[in-house]
């Protein structure tokens, strides 16, 4: 009994440095040393940071897609109503609640019938009836705003991140769309509570009603399909 103790002793002396220590917080994967361990210093970290930009760019474009891939909504006269990501759309045609339409021949059809998902650019609602105007909405508040007016400031024409109210809450003003445009944060800060007459600024364009958004993308949608 000694002797094998004795022998296991002298196998375990006889082992490399890195083997006692097998376990210990010096130690890296499968009991090899860290760099720390042996005198040297842990190499750098190297982020790749063209990785990331790839990342970004690909999430981007794939938002910019998504919005391509919108499809307009029609009421039984051909009224634009709103419009919905093709998901939605296709949950309609599943349930028979709305049919497609044929851009080119203005035809009613169903979903089985268009050649490809690409193609899926409007459907109709022949039983549903649009809402006035004043009940229309932009959708998610600022990001609808500056989607309508493109991302460009109504006072300098720049590239605008903010929305503005034309006539300041503080003076009464409210928060419908007709009441808002987007802006960058130089005019914003500068109109400050003011309208654009007291702070001596001027809108650079009308403001669009959602309506007229619609028919404007309506009408796009009708010149590619010809």
């Amino acid at each position: 009994m000694e002797d094998r103790r004795t022998r296991n002793a002298e196998v375990a002396g006889s082992s490399p440095a890195w083997s006692s220590t097998r376990g210990c917080g010096a130690t890296g994967r499968r009991g090899w040393p860290k760099p720390s361990s042996l005198g040297g210093s842990n190499p750098p970290t190297r982020t790749n940071s063209t990785t990331q930009h790839r990342c970004t760019m690909h999430t981007r474009t794939r938002q910019k897609e998504r919005r391509k891939a919108t499809v307009i909504a029609l009421d039984g006269s051909f009224l634009p109503m709103n419009e919905m990501n093709r998901r939605d759309a296709l949950k309609a045609l599943a349930s028979g609640r709305a049919l497609v339409l044929d851009l080119k021949t203005w035809a009613r059809v169903s979903l089985h019938l268009i050649p490809e998902l690409g193609a899926l650019r409007a459907i109709v609602y022949p039983h549903a009836r649009a809402v006035s105007e004043h009940r229309l909405g932009l959708g998610r508040g600022t990001a609808g705003i500056l989607r309508r007016d493109g991302h460009r400031c109504g006072y300098c024409a720049g590239r605008a991140s903010t929305v503005d109210h034309v006539i300041p809450r503080c003076q009464g003003g409210s928060s419908a769309w007709s009441n808002l445009v987007a802006a960058c944060l130089d005019c914003n800060q500068r109109k400050g509570g003011r309208t654009p007459e007291q702070a001596g600024m001027k809108l650079e364009r009308s403001i669009q009603s959602p309506r007229q958004l619609l028919y404007q993308r309506f009408q796009e949608l009708i010149e590619g399909a010809a």
